[in-house]
């Protein structure tokens, strides 16, 4: 597993407990590796250009796969969608924008796939609400006719993949037949995630973001 090792400023407490001391530039919350990485409200738009650089790397390997099975694929990125959304009107409107959606062109068949880059000791309470979030939504597709798959994947903030993601990638490969084998692809996944907070940290005390390109590894 790759790692962000970072050092912050301590002190000791009289009763020999270590505490942290020092506090975000951006909101003056206690600038905890947890709160910079993923909780502060001033690097929404750090957050999610960390998650965007992920999933334009998740979107051409399926857009590669397209080629040779028909498939077509929508996503949550500029350029990328339908309507402004994911989930094509003709098959159900709705105001819900999934990261990935694949509609399969011989069957009434959707792939959905959902994104989140949590803290490490959060993946598995993201993968529980983004399953929550989604789970209407899905129940209201296949009430239209069509099949539904429904995966998330969640790649820790500095890079951590359990073996609950490794899992459902290796699953992906198989239904879309990747170029790429399934620890390649988490390796990537791992990589990029932790550049992108690598790149985070390291602005945590510049009010404005001004990193506008995708990371590329």
């Amino acid at each position: 597993m790759l790692q962000l090792i970072v050092s912050q400023p301590m002190t000791i407490c009289p009763d020999g407990v270590k505490k942290t001391t020092s506090k975000c530039n951006l909101c003056n919350n206690t600038g905890t590796l947890h709160h910079i990485l993923n909780s502060c409200y001033n690097m929404l738009d750090r957050y999610a250009w960390r998650l965007n650089n992920i999933l334009s790397h998740i979107v051409k390997l399926f857009n590669n796969c397209a080629m040779k099975d028909s498939i077509t694929v929508y996503s949550d990125l500029e350029g990328h969608n339908i309507a402004g959304g994911t989930i094509p009107p003709n098959i159900l409107p709705t105001a819900l924008k999934p990261d990935i959606v694949i509609v399969w062109p011989n069957s009434k068949r959707l792939s959905i796939i959902e994104l989140t880059v949590p803290f490490e000791t959060n993946l598995d309470s993201a993968k529980t609400r983004k399953t929550d979030k989604y789970s209407s939504l899905c129940s209201d597709i296949r009430a239209s006719g069509y099949t539904v798959d429904f995966w998330t994947l969640e790649i820790g903030s500095r890079g951590y993949v359990n073996k609950t993601n490794l899992s459902t990638i290796k699953t992906l490969e198989k239904i879309f037949n990747y170029d790429v084998k399934a620890k390649c692809i988490s390796v990537s996944l791992s990589k990029l995630a932790l550049l992108g907070s690598y790149s985070i940290y390291n602005s945590r005390k510049e009010p404005v973001w001004n990193i506008n390109s995708y990371l590329s590894i």
